[in-house]
């Protein structure tokens, strides 16, 4: 890598030099058809997964994050998406995948016009509640997926859910995803794919509270924890202190900014949150790991939103 002239590069952005810095396509929104994706603010974007790779290429990053759904094309032919990326200097970092998810039709399609702290929001996929047998059923989905994310180039996989009301939670239901996780990595860990856990919104594990919960009746090891700093704090835990707490488990990062007054997720800087003081604390404790920037709900474009993201992490961490 060579630094721009003149460029000094700190200790502790030494100590960082693994970090590199990637971009999760879901920042353009979700597929809507063949040539176009929506973002949850209900605005149309024409591009496809290809376009979106091409513009995080030329923008700098280094590797991408994505969406269960944005690899489905390409299940039959790997090779293309691994050359796909290949071409354009990118890693396949992680996919999102959602634990017992619920399909919608096209006329369902899900505006989140609603602030991000609204559970409302996700009413309409929340489950009344599940049992042991589902998710055993899904389990099967979620290892053909790993399975399918390793032979496309895969570091980790990023699950998330299932969504559920707060009311409609009880302790059984930490448990029994426990469970399923300790189950899944004893395949995981044989394919050399992280799996990493990610609070979010509307589903049994928001915020530091639930983390502890479901970490109570976890066994493996090798679970690890995405870091998303706006889920975490739009559920109300500090970020700080949340990544202090579970720094030694946490494999992913999703970076995003928050501002408490509106609920909204927000381009890194331009939020509420300390987002330095954050990635202090990974540097400090030696991750080593991608850092993925994330809007979802862009305050201009997604390509305005990927560049500004890129802007904050390389002044924070040195260009990489």
């Amino acid at each position: 890598m060579t630094l721009p002239t003149g460029y000094k590069v700190s200790p502790s952005r030494r100590y960082s030099m693994g970090i590199r810095f990637a971009s999760k396509t879901d920042n353009w929104g979700a597929i809507l058809d063949g040539g176009s994706r929506y973002t949850a603010d209900g605005r149309i974007w024409k591009t496809t997964f290809e376009g979106i790779l091409d513009e995080l290429s030329k923008l700098g990053y280094r590797g991408f994050d994505c969406a269960e759904e944005d690899l489905a094309p390409y299940l039959r032919d790997k090779v293309r998406f691994k050359r796909m990326a290949a071409d354009r200097g990118l890693e396949f970092v992680s996919s999102w995948a959602w634990l017992l998810p619920k399909t919608m039709r096209t006329s369902e399609r899900l505006w989140l016009v609603l602030p991000e702290t609204d559970p409302a929001g996700y009413a309409l996929l929340a489950a009344a509640g599940f049992g042991p047998g589902d998710l055993v059923e899904d389990l099967k989905r979620v290892r053909k997926l790993a399975d399918d994310m390793v032979g496309m180039g895969a570091r980790s996989i990023t699950l998330g859910g299932p969504i559920i009301q707060r009311k409609d939670i009880h302790e059984r239901h930490y448990g029994m995803v426990a469970s399923m996780l300790d189950d899944l990595v004893g395949s995981t860990d044989r394919l050399g794919l992280k799996v990493a856990l990610h609070p979010h919104m509307s589903t049994l594990v928001q915020g530091t509270d639930d983390v502890e919960r479901l970490f109570d009746h976890i066994n493996s090891g090798s679970i690890g924890v995405c870091l998303d700093t706006g889920h975490v704090a739009a559920s109300g835990s500090d970020v700080v202190r949340f990544t202090r707490k579970y720094l030694r488990r946490i494999t992913h990062v999703h970076l995003k900014d928050f501002e408490f007054r509106t609920g909204r997720f927000r381009e890194l800087g331009r939020g509420d949150l300390k987002l330095r003081a954050v990635i202090k604390i990974l540097v400090d404790g030696g991750y080593n790991g991608w850092i993925t920037a994330e809007t979802d709900t862009p305050a201009s474009s997604p390509l305005e939103s990927d560049r500004s993201n890129l802007a904050f992490l390389t002044r924070a961490l040195g260009p990489r």
